[in-house]
């Protein structure tokens, strides 16, 4: 007797899939993932170097006329020893003859300027000392000869129009006093041709 066949399996069917809401966006697509960085190349490197050198190279020049000014502006203040040692230090860099010229130029007007003004403070101050002994001895027109002997030499500035008002100001109380009003009578007795004695015009 045969055997009876058997009855094929049902075949699952697969779900379908669940159909996409209205107006939702589809999930966006996995990014591989980037391969790491590798190292930098030698030529970047190169080209950096490149580059700080030139700026560099480019600077220096900025540095040694900035040290240049300053040397001048030590000049100019009469520190003659400072700005000179400058002077040496840049003759052993790539300053340019130009540029060490200009700046003995200039320390050498310097000195010249600062030689003056020492003499002329030596000068005024001699002429302080003169003025004050005449000013004490009612010597106002010798007070006067001296300052005006300063001016011409050396000019006018602020100190010598504050020395001739002291002049003018201790002539003012002098003749007011009674010592200066003595002296005129006396120096107006004589204009007259007499004779001052004891105080008195005869």
């Amino acid at each position: 007797m045969p055997e009876p066949k058997p009855k094929p399996e049902p075949v699952a069917v697969a779900a379908a899939p669940a159909a996409m809401a209205w107006g939702s966006r589809p999930a966006p697509a996995t990014v591989a993932s980037k391969h790491q960085r590798g190292p930098v190349r030698l030529r970047w490197w190169l080209l950096l170097l490149a580059v700080v050198i030139g700026l560099w190279v480019w600077d220096k020049p900025r540095r040694i006329e900035a040290r240049i000014e300053r040397a001048l502006a030590l000049g100019a203040e009469c520190q003659l020893n400072e700005a000179q040692a400058e002077l040496i230090e840049l003759r052993s860099t790539r300053a340019s003859p130009e540029q060490l010229q200009r700046l003995q130029q200039g320390l050498d007007k310097a000195s010249a300027v600062c030689e003056r003004r020492q003499q002329r403070a030596k000068a005024w101050r001699g002429t302080e000392i003169a003025v004050d002994q005449a000013i004490d001895s009612a010597s106002f027109i010798k007070a006067q000869q001296r300052l005006q002997g300063f001016v011409r030499k050396w000019g006018e500035d602020s100190a010598t129009r504050s020395l001739k008002e002291k002049i003018t100001a201790a002539r003012i109380a002098w003749q007011n006093s009674d010592a200066g009003k003595l002296e005129k009578e006396k120096a107006e007795c004589l204009a007259r041709n007499g004779r001052w004695l004891l105080g008195s015009c005869w």
